[in-house]
Formats: C-alpha cells, sequence, structure tokens
C-alpha cells in the first residue's frame, strides 16, 4: 500500500505497483487458475492499463488507491463481506471508466487514407 500511495502520480511506478498489489491478491486468495491466467497476460494487462491512465480525466488515482486501501483492509482483517463489497465497488469505477473510454474510441473518425 505504500508503493501505491507513493506512486499515485507517477504513472509507470503506479501500474507497476497496481500490477503487484493485484498479483499478491490472487496468490493471496490462493486461486491458482486464475493467479496463472493474470501473471500469463501481463504484457496484455499493462498495455490495457497504459491506454485506460492516459486518459487523465477520465480516473483519480487517490481514489482509486482509497479503494484498494479499503480492499487491503478488509482482506487483513479478514472479512470477506467487506472485501467482497470492497472490489465490487472498485469494478464498478473500472468498469465505467472502461465503458466511457469506449464510447469515446466510438466516436473518434477512423483514420487511414481515403479513397
Amino acid at each position: 500500500m505504500v508503493r501505491l500511495e507513493a506512486a499515485s502520480h507517477e504513472h509507470f511506478r503506479w501500474d507497476r505497483a497496481q500490477l503487484d498489489f493485484h498479483l499478491m491478491i490472487l496468490e493471496a486468495s490462493k486461486n491458482e487458475l486464475m493467479t496463472f491466467v493474470y501473471t500469463a497476460l501481463q504484457q496484455v494487462i499493462v498495455a490495457q492499463k497504459l491506454f485506460i491512465h492516459s486518459q487523465f480525466h477520465l480516473r483519480d488515482p487517490r481514489a482509486s488507491f482509497r479503494r484498494q486501501q479499503e480492499i487491503f483492509e478488509a482482506i487483513r482483517a479478514r472479512d470477506a463481506e467487506a472485501a467482497r463489497t470492497a472490489m465490487r465497488r472498485h469494478f464498478d469505477v473500472a468498469i465505467g471508466i472502461v465503458r466511457q473510454v469506449m464510447a469515446q474510441e466510438s466516436t473518434v473518425p477512423p483514420t487511414g487514407g481515403a479513397g
């Protein structure tokens, strides 16, 4: 959590800390399949995160950090219901941002040669 907070304004460090945080959560879950999938897809995840995080007007790293801190604290307290609720809230925000990005992308005219 210290790394996440310290990196919240530096995109590369933030993305690396985010990846490590998510992997830590997966490893703590002892879900070997999800951990394997996440690890295998890390390059794709990094590319997606870099694009999403480049949409500065849509994201708030401090709010994201607070949501992740809530998740971390619930896990540390071994409160499964609080962790589930915090994760759902975090996912809901992330899904909203992805939808906004996708909507913006669909309004951008295609580039390329005119015939």
